[in-house]
């Protein structure tokens, strides 16, 4: 078994990475400040909304952006799922990483070529950034394409999280 022991009471799962970084977040010296929120099954829009109901500690959320309390070194990492069937014409997907509204980080990929004959992909986009973050900085995630985030197949697979790496005091 590969799964790392723990004697904690909040083991890891092994196999699913959210689980297991939710896990690990709750298990963290850095306890000051954190969050772990999952994308909301309601997407309308290309700037993502996440679901309240997640583990948040010393974090904010305001209308989809995470709110920072505490300054200091935040690790920030989001990876998001995404389905497309293809047709004739190429998708172009991507994931930006936004620190007041400015991108910080993006990934970009270009799914259903026209010279491949594929009917549908699941294509996998992750960011991670490592930033000095004052109170009230706003963290934000960007998608062009959000009908592409796959909600329905992978909904544990589509997080945001962030935590407190190193502060002043």
């Amino acid at each position: 078994d590969s799964t790392p022991r723990t004697t904690d009471k909040v083991p890891l799962k092994g196999g699913n990475c959210s689980d297991d970084l939710l896990c690990t977040l709750k298990r963290t010296p850095f306890k000051k400040s954190w969050a772990y929120l999952q994308v909301s099954k309601y997407l309308n829009s290309t700037k993502l909304s996440w679901n309240q109901d997640g583990a948040i500690h010393g974090v904010g959320y305001q209308d989809g952006s995470l709110v920072v309390q505490f300054p200091g070194w935040y690790f920030i990492i989001c990876q998001l799922q995404f389905f497309v069937q293809c047709s004739n014409n190429s998708v172009d997907l991507t994931l930006q990483l936004l620190i007041n509204t400015k991108v910080k980080k993006q990934a970009l990929v270009t799914v259903c070529k026209s010279e491949t004959e594929t009917k549908s992909i699941y294509q996998n986009l992750s960011q991670f950034l490592l930033s000095y973050l004052q109170v009230n900085s706003t963290i934000s995630v960007m998608v062009d394409n959000f009908q592409y985030v796959d909600t329905n197949t992978f909904p544990l697979q589509n997080v945001l999280s962030i935590f407190l790496y190193s502060s002043s005091d």
